[in-house]
């Protein structure tokens, strides 16, 4: 497979004549809304008149990513490492894309939505309910409790209990933490349409480490361990092999067949040949058995290695796949207004001769 031993790029497209920021809002008055650190939470949201009385219609909410620490150790060396990831995010604006973006040639169906995001600073998949102790070195994981804040700042600040449709997604740890609050952002916003799309998480077509001579910190291990750390209930009662079959919400799973962040999860190599066709094969069988057995879960999968495409202006908006060479974006589009064609795949063989040469996914 000559394919994979290339490296593959991203590039971004420019918001030309849009204004693509979001602007900072701080979850301060929100006691329990904390970063690891201690410090607030905070998110972006689109710019808006104090005075503008008529509440959006439309919302897109989106969680952003970047890993875990299940472990005090772990996070002590993340929050060194890392410090962003940690503490509260301090930018008055940030640039909008992907799913976000502003621009309709990069966004043509959801630019006019009114546009959310949700930094990531409590490293536990925004699940977490436990206050920083000796116990935990310190370190707070209180996701959870910062994702219903930020909801409850929302309906104050732009009254978003009355939006009509809320597209509800993540990328990452953030399609993670998706996937644990799909049905919990309805319970929060009972009076919209909530349509949820995990990007880049917990579509595996294993759940233990594919070789045991290995250090493989697996994503199974991850959840046993970190669930407990974090104080997560939805953890501990989480289906890795199959959760989209208990999901309420409408659901739309974006991954690359060759998911970077799932093969190296489960110990497998993305220059071996072998493992590569071990991984598409079977990520291939999950995929038809998802479309036979809950047809109304839409699947994009682009046939190629990468990670998060939703947050991401070339993948989104511009990466074809499939027979009708359909893009994310338009698959979403389908989705949200109840086409038929909400699976959308590569066709790959079992030596992946009809996979993509070239994925710009990040």
């Amino acid at each position: 497979m000559k394919m994979f031993s290339e490296h593959f790029f991203v590039f971004a497209l420019c918001c030309s004549h849009v204004i693509c920021v979001l602007q900072h809002v701080s979850l301060s008055g929100y006691p329990d809304a904390v970063c690891s650190d201690g410090t607030p939470a905070a998110y972006y949201r689109s710019p808006r008149d104090k005075d503008d009385a008529h509440a959006p219609d439309n919302y897109v909410i989106f969680l952003e990513g970047g890993g875990y620490c299940h472990d005090v150790n772990a996070c002590d060396w993340r929050c060194q490492m890392a410090p962003h990831l940690c503490t509260t995010p301090e930018s008055e604006t940030i640039q909008n894309s992907g799913i976000l973006s502003d621009d309709a040639g990069i966004n043509p169906y959801f630019h006019g939505y009114f546009k959310v995001d949700l930094p990531y600073c409590t490293s536990d998949m925004y699940v977490g309910r436990r206050f920083g102790s000796e116990l935990t070195k310190g370190h707070h994981f209180q996701g959870h409790r910062v994702l219903t804040a930020m909801i409850q700042s929302l309906i104050a600040d732009v009254r978003i209990d009355k939006a009509k449709r809320i597209l509800f997604g993540g990328s990452s740890a953030g399609g993670a933490g998706v996937a644990f609050n799909c049905d919990y952002m309805k319970s929060l916003l009972p009076r919209s349409r909530i349509h949820c799309i995990v990007d880049a998480a917990f579509f595996y077509p294993e759940t233990h480490p594919f070789s045991e001579d290995e250090p493989c910190e697996s994503i199974d291990k991850v959840l046993a361990v970190g669930g407990v750390l974090w104080d997560s209930p939805e953890v501990s009662g989480f289906h890795l092999d199959g959760w989209w079959g208990d999901v309420r919400q409408d659901l739309l799973i974006g991954i690359a067949r060759f998911d970077q962040f799932g093969l190296e999860s489960f110990c497998h190599n993305e220059t071996s040949e072998r493992d590569l066709d071990t991984w598409g094969a079977a990520i291939g069988q999950i995929a038809r058995d998802l479309r036979w057995r809950y047809p109304r879960v839409g699947l994009f999968m682009p046939g190629c290695i990468g990670h998060m495409m939703l947050n991401d202006d070339a993948a989104f908006g511009g990466l074809p796949v499939g027979e009708r060479r359909l893009t994310y974006s338009d698959t979403a589009w389908n989705w949200v207004n109840g086409s038929r064609d909400i699976h959308v795949m590569d066709t790959c063989h079992d030596d992946q001769s009809g996979c993509q040469k070239y994925c710009r996914v990040n």
